[in-house]
């Protein structure tokens, strides 16, 4: 036999026994894995996972992830690899493939997968194991495709979750320039002092969509190495975002600090693949990238180029210039490894210290703990730049004067320590009004670093906080899901005025709505469900404001007649109840539900699509819980929906009900708080 060919024999066995030996070696540890781990259900379905090691219970989020909802974990992976097109193919799609690689969302997860501690690389490779356990013990429940996933994937899945849903959710060069607009979320913690307990209490309230890629998910860690966390996560994730450990809690909100810039860059007329910097021309770099989208007859594949120059991703070229991004953090894989540390955190100075690493480039943070220490940070990873240029707008390239410094340290990032007002909020709002007093001088921070200011909702918030000196917890679960409509406070006076100036014959002309208005003077301002003037007010405002761009009088009367035409013609009459138009619906169930949008200065947000003549809830309130800083910490959260993702699972819906009456479930947290309230307890697998 030619030795050539004998040679390839041998290495052919050998690939295939070490390949063989691996998969049986996994299998074997993931057994074992399983043997460690209890997961204990609770009567709301909430995963509480008990087990030794980090790893082990990272190894049981990952199969209780995936019994509730493995399509998502399915769906977000391929997003986040930018694969999504072979799934559903779609222009949008094959674009959010392209703009996923072209911003090497998931090239630098394995480039850097070994800057990761080791001990991490452990937690994130058990829960992989998780995941993949669930697929070798139920094929039949495996999305069309899914393989196993492997520990980059979920690093590359907190990056996309991140750079491309948070930093940068852009569709077009153009979008970015407009994207300072941060989404919604409210939290706030109170001090001892302003409590009626005499504890730190701390409210958790992001605002996302109730389903795809951000839904949030309850989950409950508890190893004996001293990981003792619950709150929310997300599916593809092994760490806890937001919630409570035994001695302190947290919550987030989207903020909007400088932490990226496009730069415009002249290029070589006689060489469209360089650029001018400093007086010499640099070249373009390129990368081609094979993409592939599902279509009816199979697959389309096509091979694209991306460039970059040293600053980042080239966006477009207009002419002879070419924009291209620089993004803090571009190629950080560590912000897993952040949250955890976080999650693990016992106090105030460790959890500072998990804060100074900065991989997490954005965020708002609140923090409470058993102390009695409330804290709030204006997170961002952003970069010292000189004062003379706009950063909000583009940038000139090409010479060093408008290149990035060092990144601000963690003690140069706005930030309030137990303030004398004994509290501290955040509504997506401006650092520089956290609180009463102690607050962050804007005159001692770069101008360039705080994207947003003040709005309403913040304002709500400073409003019923300031007014009560000794808050109780059930007045602190009342403050959550706040009805009250700020806007409506301010722009009744006008509308209603704007009325009461029309000459009495041009009044003639609108009888319906001289009722309209009474009802509107007589209202007490609440999004309540039972409420007729929120029908009025939302239906005037959707009108109003999408057809008149500065203070009109006659026109805000006009829009109220809209308004109450569109009512009557959608159910007979302008006097309907908000409650019999704004729903919130799961399989077959479907509740009234208070609230509304953001925009109208409202805490309890919910954000809701016209199907017909009803407004059904689709986002706003996503996760919800309130902590008191006792030992052990008393907590309480909720869902819109439930635990599972699986119709016909009795948890798909059954905090439906509770949500939409303003009510919260018990957070257990002690051993003895599950055992008492225990579903049913098992080992993965089992």
């Amino acid at each position: 036999m030619n030795r050539f060919y004998f040679k390839l024999i041998i290495i052919s066995i050998f690939t295939l026994f070490t390949v063989f030996v691996g998969v049986k070696a996994s299998a074997v540890n993931s057994a074992e894995l399983a043997k460690e781990v209890t997961i204990y259900r609770d009567t709301y379905g909430v995963p509480h996972i008990f087990g030794p090691t980090d790893e082990s219970v990272a190894f049981g989020l990952g199969y209780a992830q995936a019994e509730d909802n493995l399509p998502r974990i399915h769906r977000s992976l391929m997003e986040a690899l930018g694969r999504v097109a072979e799934l559903e193919g779609s222009k949008e799609n094959i674009n959010r493939d392209y703009r996923v690689r072209l911003l090497n969302i998931p090239q630098f997860a394995w480039e850097n997968y070994d800057k990761i501690p080791s001990k991490f690389q452990a937690v994130l490779e058990g829960f992989c194991q998780g995941i993949n356990f669930y697929l070798q013990k139920h094929p039949d429940r495996v999305p069309q495709g899914m393989t196993e996933v492997k520990p980059q994937e979920i690093i590359t899945l907190t990056r996309y979750t991140v750079i491309a849903n948070f930093v940068l959710p852009w569709r077009t060069m153009s979008e970015m320039i407009r994207l300072h607009e941060p989404k919604g979320s409210n939290m706030w913690a109170i001090g001892p002092k302003r409590s009626a307990n005499g504890k730190a209490m701390l409210f958790v309230n992001p605002h996302l969509g109730w389903d795809g890629l951000v839904q949030w998910y309850e989950a409950h860690l508890h190893s004996d190495e001293g990981w003792n966390m619950i709150g929310g996560t997300f599916f593809g994730s092994p760490v806890i975002f937001l919630g409570h450990n035994e001695t302190l809690g947290w919550s987030h909100t989207v903020n909007a600090p400088d932490t990226w810039d496009i730069y415009a860059v002249e290029l070589n007329p006689d060489n469209l693949q360089q650029y001018r910097y400093e007086g010499r021309w640099r070249d373009i770099k390129s990368v081609k990238e094979i993409f592939r989208a599902k279509t009816e007859s199979g697959f389309f594949t096509s091979e694209e180029t991306l460039e970059y120059t040293h600053y980042g991703p080239v966006l477009e070229r207009r002419g002879m210039r070419a924009y291209t991004l620089k993004l803090a953090g571009w190629d950080d894989v560590l912000a897993l490894y952040q949250w955890y540390r976080m999650n693990k955190a016992k106090n105030l100075a460790e959890f500072k210290e998990a804060l100074s690493m900065l991989a997490i480039p954005m965020f708002n943070c609140v923090y409470a703990d058993v102390q009695g220490n409330i804290f709030y940070l204006y997170n961002g990873k952003v970069a010292h730049k000189s004062e003379q240029y706009d950063w909000r707008e583009i940038i000139p390239g090409g010479t060093r004067a408008t290149e990035w410094g060092d990144y601000l340290a963690i003690d140069e990032l706005p930030q309030v320590l137990n303030p004398v007002s004994q509290f501290v909020q955040n509504c997506n709002s401006t650092p520089f009004q956290t609180t009463l007093n102690g607050n962050p001088n804007p005159e001692e921070f770069p101008r360039y670093l705080v994207g947003e200011g003040m709005n309403m909702r913040a304002e709500r918030a400073r409003q019923i906080l300031e007014a009560d000196d000794s808050i109780t917890l059930e007045e602190f679960k009342r403050m959550a899901f706040d009805n009250y409509v700020l806007l409506a406070e301010r722009a009744k006076p006008d509308l209603i005025k704007a009325f009461s100036d029309l000459p009495e014959t041009e009044k003639q002309k609108y009888p319906k709505v001289a009722e309209a208005i009474d009802i509107i003077e007589e209202w007490d301002n609440e999004a309540s469900k039972d409420s007729i003037a929120m029908s009025i007010f939302h239906y005037w405002a959707q009108i109003y404001r999408s057809t008149v761009k500065r203070d009109e009088p006659l026109k805000a009367i006009e829009s109220l007649k809209k308004a109450i035409d569109e009512l009557e013609r959608q159910h007979g009459t302008f006097k309907v109840k908000w409650g019999d138009i704004h729903c919130i619906k799961r399989g077959d169930k479907e509740y009234a539900i208070d609230g509304g949008q953001g925009s109208y200065g409202i805490l309890h947000v919910i954000g809701s699509r016209r199907r017909g003549g009803k407004w059904y809830a689709h986002g706003g309130h996503s996760y919800v819980m309130v902590a008191v800083m006792s030992q052990p910490i008393e907590a309480y959260s909720i869902f819109p929906y439930g635990s599972s993702r699986i119709p016909g699972n009795k948890h798909y819906a059954d905090q439906t009900l509770l949500f939409s009456n303003n009510q919260f479930k018990p957070a257990w947290f002690t051993k003895e708080e599950i055992m008492t309230n225990l579903e049913e307890a098992y080992h993965p697998g089992e």
